[in-house]
This record gives structure tokens, C-alpha cells and sequence, in this order.
């Protein structure tokens, strides 16, 4: 009877340890969506941000209805102004569906809160910002042919004076 009795307490002890766990993620789920309700300040939300080496990254920021995607390093640069509602639209509904698509993992949460400044890391195609590397290495090579375009323009101009 009284091994019997043991089970229980044992069983009943798992029981509400479980529920003390599932708690505590509903709690750390609730406060990071508000911390970000807070961190977002008057129309300015930062979407995402890849780590490309130890003190620099790029980020992607919404202010008003435009998406800007800034390289932060040594000094803040302007990489692209994106003010297409379609390619906006486009690029939070995908930045939404990496978001909902991956799964909550306190091993997450934890690697990210002891290494604040390394951010998130890259490379893994599992990565949850896979999506937003992609649409960078978009937005990059237009650029890059944006700029091959006004060399080539500026060469002409100085040829035709």
C-alpha cells in the first residue's frame, strides 16, 4: 500500500512539475510579445537582423510604410530604401510565415540571452531567418547591378563631354 501511495505522490509531483514548465514558457511567450509591442516606438519596428560578422550586421527597419535595410558596423550606412506596398507586403508575409513556421524552443531563447551580441546566426537552412538571407541576397545583387548601371552611365557621360 505504501509503494502504491509513493507512485502516486511521485506521479502527482511529475505532474504538476510539468505544469509549473508548461507555465513558465506560456509566461516567457506572453512578455516577449510585449516586449516587443514596447520596443516598437511610434511607427518604427525592427523586422530582422543577421549577424555577417562579430560587430556588424544588417537589419531590416519599418518606419512609417517603408522598410530600410541598414548595414550597422563601425557607422550605420543606408544599403536600400524599399517603398513597393507589394515587395513590403510581400516581405512581412514571409518574415510572418518563417516566424509562425518555426517552433518555440527555450534552448532558443537561452543561447540568445547568454551571447546578446552575437544575434542570429546564419548559414543553416534551418535558420529562421533563411528567408530574409534570401530576399538580402536579392536586394544585394540589385543593388550591385544598380550600381554597375550608374558607373557605366557616369563612363558614358564623361565620354559624351
Amino acid at each position: 500500500m505504501s509503494s502504491f501511495s509513493y507512485f502516486v505522490n511521485f506521479v502527482w509531483v511529475l505532474f504538476v512539475l510539468l505544469v509549473i514548465i508548461g507555465c513558465i514558457v506560456v509566461l516567457i511567450k506572453f512578455l516577449s510579445q510585449k516586449n516587443r509591442a514596447w520596443q516598437s516606438t511610434q511607427g518604427m519596428d525592427l523586422l530582422a537582423v543577421i549577424t555577417v560578422a562579430p560587430g556588424k550586421s544588417v537589419q531590416l527597419i519599418e518606419v512609417g510604410h517603408s522598410l530600410y535595410l541598414i548595414g550597422v558596423g563601425e557607422d550605420i550606412r543606408l544599403m536600400q530604401k524599399i517603398d513597393s506596398v507589394e515587395e513590403i507586403a510581400a516581405i512581412k508575409a514571409r518574415l510572418m510565415y518563417e516566424k509562425e513556421r518555426q517552433p518555440f524552443q527555450l534552448s532558443n531563447l537561452l543561447r540568445r540571452r547568454s551571447s546578446p551580441t552575437s544575434g542570429e546566426q546564419h548559414g543553416s537552412p534551418s535558420s529562421p531567418n533563411a528567408s530574409f538571407e534570401e530576399l538580402f541576397a536579392k536586394q544585394m545583387s540589385q543593388v550591385s547591378d544598380r550600381n554597375r548601371r550608374i558607373e557605366q552611365l557616369l563612363q558614358e557621360d564623361r565620354r559624351n563631354d
